[in-house]
């Protein structure tokens, strides 16, 4: 059985008939989505493991998929809570490498409040090397698939956008070029996230919603329709959010079918006309919205069976930085600011890798401008529908309807969820909308000029979005790149320090204290010069030591040199590096002549180095200072 639109619907920007692609847009789409997908391939080359938001939380589920060959239970895997379809798919892609985790290494010298923090969670070292094995081999495979899988959905944004606004070209290449991208975007699709199987369902579920729209409904259509909602469902629970645009382009396509007509009759017709119009809608959703539920029922029947109901919100509480105070307008605006610049671009394991702050200036203007288009858009629907030209346009402003539903019910459930948990001002909970975003954005900036310079606007768009995504890469790459080695200016002053090697492969070749005195309380600043005598193969550590004049320790600080910048592993030998530190004295101590020590231990092991200096101890004594009353 199929049900499809009477006649030829006019549409709001012509008539209704899908325009033949031609091949200038066949050549463009291709190369948009060749672009994007290279783009998100080389984020996820450039940007280290475990430096994308949860990335080490993530692998961790698909390591134990990998290791235990069955779903984990509890809060033991953190991201646990998450259905698993990503998961499945990461592991399946992975399958032949062993998942290992000694790669994972902490940074202790990260800081979101200490200034020149080291930009990296995690200290990476040459287990993450070229040619990839074991878990970083997981890992990059993971991100492949990230990459892949969000190429789909820019290309479900695109299917989506030309039937939106068929006879235009333009603008589904413009849209396409929005969400391709976006460095915000981008950085996220090239890491191993579940979010991007979410995105590309949720996109694909959309375009199933406006073909029902705009092509009428089928047991074929409402088939494909409710397997993709469950799907979407079996990648993240926040794609609930399009089922709300599903069932209205359910209910459009059935109010404007031939059999029904689009007026309601008068008279005593009414009452049973919305009565068989309530039963079709009823039965072709429960078609598509209990297929969906079947698709995802394992895992719903899991959860319910393992939590008590069938989302498992015990357990996410059990795995989230809960609210402990509520939520106020305070909270809500810094949701809008953290979603506006995680969107176009803020990166790190915490997002706290900022672009220039100029340029977000730029991007707000820019936004401000479409959300203004928007409000005209809608102001001009209004005057049109007056003169009577509403039915010319109901398929395109059934789909516009269903694509700001699905905006505004994502908010709406990620505002709902910051009431119980922190941590949701990232733009990424959003991409079950990011189709929407893409379409809705193209379609403000578009209504300040005549249709006849849309083209001139998307290649615009989609350029300057490539240029933009490629520079935000290069400045990524800027940001984790190795420390360059110490001037030799600065080493032929310090080299009248005595060095010490220790056990043959880490030589002090001087120190730098620039303040011999202090007060308790303050901060202590000096630097060591290291240079690596061989080809080190170890992650080595330092340790720095304040000693008291009894012999007592009185502050200590353990790190990666270099601030966990680049590990020792990876010297060049012979190369000169500077190893600034930063310690706190405590506030308490008394005044007196205190000592600086200094060890080097192999990690993960406490296999401390003997220093030649020819201490019994591994501390190496290097300066003094002088603690003022």
């Amino acid at each position: 059985m199929t049900v499809r639109h009477a006649g030829t619907v006019e549409d709001a920007y012509g008539s209704g008939r899908m325009a033949v692609l031609g091949r200038s847009e066949r050549i463009a789409i291709i190369a948009i989505l060749t672009a994007h997908c290279l783009l998100a391939v080389l984020y996820g080359l450039v940007v280290p493991l475990g430096e994308a938001p949860d990335e080490v939380d993530h692998y961790a589920y698909v390591r134990y998929l990998l290791t235990e060959r069955r779903l984990p239970e509890g809060p033991t895997v953190t991201q646990g809570k998450h259905p698993p379809l990503y998961y499945i798919l990461a592991a399946t892609a992975a399958a032949w490498a062993e998942p290992g985790f000694e790669f994972v290494r902490a940074n202790p010298d990260f800081s979101l409040t200490a200034q020149d923090s080291s930009p990296n969670l995690l200290i990476h070292t040459s287990l993450e090397g070229f040619p990839f094995r074991d878990g970083p081999l997981v890992m990059h495979l993971a991100r492949v698939l990230s990459a892949f899988l969000s190429t789909i959905g820019v290309w479900a944004t695109y299917r989506t956008a030309r039937l939106a606004v068929p006879t235009q070209h333009s603008f589904a290449i413009g849209v396409a070029g929005v969400v391709a991208f976006v460095p915000g975007v981008v950085f996220v699709n090239g890491s191993v996230n579940n979010d991007n199987l979410a995105a590309p369902l949720a996109a694909l579920a959309l375009l199933g919603s406006a073909r029902v729209v705009r092509e009428g409904i089928s047991v074929r259509r409402g088939i494909t329709l409710g397997t993709l909602l469950g799907l979407a469902l079996l990648a993240k629970v926040g794609t609930l959010a399009v089922w709300p645009a599903a069932a209205l382009a359910l209910a459009a396509a059935i109010a404007r079918s031939p059999r029904h007509g689009c007026a309601s009759p008068g008279g005593g017709e009414t009452t049973a006309f919305w009565k068989r119009l309530v039963m079709l809608w009823l039965g072709w959703s429960g078609l598509s919205f209990g297929l969906a539920l079947a698709v995802a029922s394992p895992w719903l029947a899991r959860n319910w069976r393992l939590y008590g109901d069938p989302l498992g919100w015990a357990l996410v509480r059990s795995t989230v930085d809960l609210r402990e105070v509520p939520l106020g307008w305070r909270d809500l605006t810094g949701l809008l600011r953290g979603w506006f610049t995680t969107f176009w671009g803020r990166f790190g394991g915490a997002v706290h890798i900022y672009l220039p702050t100029p340029l977000y200036g730029v991007l707000g203007a820019i936004t401000l401008l479409s959300a203004l288009g928007l409000v005209l858009g809608l102001l001009r629907l209004r005057e049109e529908a007056r003169r009577a030209r509403w039915r010319e346009r109901q398929s395109t402003a059934v789909i516009l309807a269903m694509l700001s539903l699905t905006l505004v019910a994502t908010a709406l459930s990620v505002v709902r969820y910051s009431l119980i948990g922190l941590g949701t001002d990232q733009a990424r909970l959003l991409f079950p909308a990011l189709s929407p975003i893409g379409v809705l954005f193209f379609l403000g900036l578009a209504q300040w000029m005549p249709i006849r310079r849309w083209k001139a606007l998307a290649g615009g768009l989609a350029v300057g979005g490539l240029v933009f995504g490629v520079v935000a890469l290069f400045f990524l790459r800027s940001i984790y790149a190795p420390p360059a080695p110490a001037d030799e200016g600065i080493v032929r002053r310090i080299g009248r320090d005595s060095t010490v090697a220790f056990g043959e492969r880490l030589t002090l070749v001087g120190h730098d204290l620039k303040e011999p005195a202090a007060t308790a309380g303050e901060m202590l600043r000096f630097t060591l010069y290291w240079r690596a005598e061989v080809v080190i193969e170890e992650d080595l550590r330092a340790e720095v030591w304040v000693e008291a004049p009894d012999g007592g320790l009185v502050a200590s600080w353990k790190r990666s040199p270099l601030g966990g910048r680049f590990s020792t592993d990876r010297w060049p030998v012979g190369a000169v590096y500077a190893d600034t530190y930063s310690l706190l004295l405590p506030g308490w101590l008394s005044p007196g002549v205190y000592t600086l020590e200094v060890g080097v231990r192999e990690f993960p092991s406490e296999s401390w180095l003997q220093p030649s200096s020819g201490e019994d101890a591994p501390q190496h004594p290097f300066a003094q200072i002088r603690v003022r009353d």
